[in-house]
């Protein structure tokens, strides 16, 4: 077992701070400087982060071998403790509605960007997409249809095995919010043959190919979000 856990787990069963110091000869300065930092999870960490970092410990001390500190039951019951009085509710974002959607569109820009922009938030909020899955749409994944457009997930946050899914997208009554018709205007207009669809880009014109760049986080050029984050 990690030392320090150990350390604190005998302060939290009663031992003496002055006691535990003397036998892991630690001055009583560090003896608190630890025993806060553990404390400090607490009040700083939501549960999840909390049990994340348990579980990177438990599975740490499993592959050399080792008992994990993690099963001790004071350890056990601190988190039983802490889901009590942070609870394990997750945060829930505030919706974006329809008017919200087309303040977006209204304020993209003028020209090939802005085209991108609103097809991206059109397809993510009809699709209900995660960023992560639109900029890994390949052309490959959009097939269009007189019904509208079917896109294909090859893999997503809660698809890790790439079993893969199919998601239908009708065409709406408005032109100017509808979003299959905005993909179709952006494909057009970009040039896009094969390869990535959303490259970040304008390199990737006629001809692209999947090595393509994809407009991602920090690449540079504007970003659009969607309701559920990445």
């Amino acid at each position: 077992m990690d030392a320090r856990i150990r350390f604190v787990i005998r302060h939290k069963d009663g031992e003496s701070m002055a006691a535990l110091c003397r036998e892991f000869q630690i001055s009583r300065k560090t003896g608190y400087k630890i025993f806060e930092r553990y404390e400090e999870c607490a009040g700083r960490l939501k549960v999840g982060s909390i049990q994340r970092r348990l579980n990177a410990i438990a599975q740490a001390h499993k592959a050399v071998g080792l008992d994990s500190p993690t099963h001790h039951a004071m350890v056990a019951n601190t988190m039983k403790g802490i889901r009590r009085t942070l609870g394990t509710a997750p945060a829930q974002k505030a919706p974006t509605l329809t008017d919200d959607i087309r303040a977006m569109v209204d304020a993209t820009d003028a020209g090939l960007i802005g085209t991108r922009d609103g097809a991206l938030v059109l397809l993510g909020f009809a699709g209900a997409f995660r960023r992560s899955e639109l900029v890994s749409l390949d052309l490959e994944d959009c097939a269009f249809s007189k019904e509208g457009l079917t896109v294909t997930l090859r893999r997503s946050k809660t698809d890790q095995e790439s079993a893969g899914r199919k998601i239908g997208i009708p065409y709406g009554s408005n032109p100017d919010t509808c979003p299959v018709r905005n993909c179709l205007t952006w494909i057009e207009s970009a040039g896009i043959a094969k390869g990535a669809a959303v490259p970040f880009d304008h390199s990737a014109r006629a001809g692209a190919t999947g090595a393509a760049r994809r407009l991602r986080r920090g690449a540079g050029g504007k970003e659009t979000g969607d309701a559920r984050g990445t």
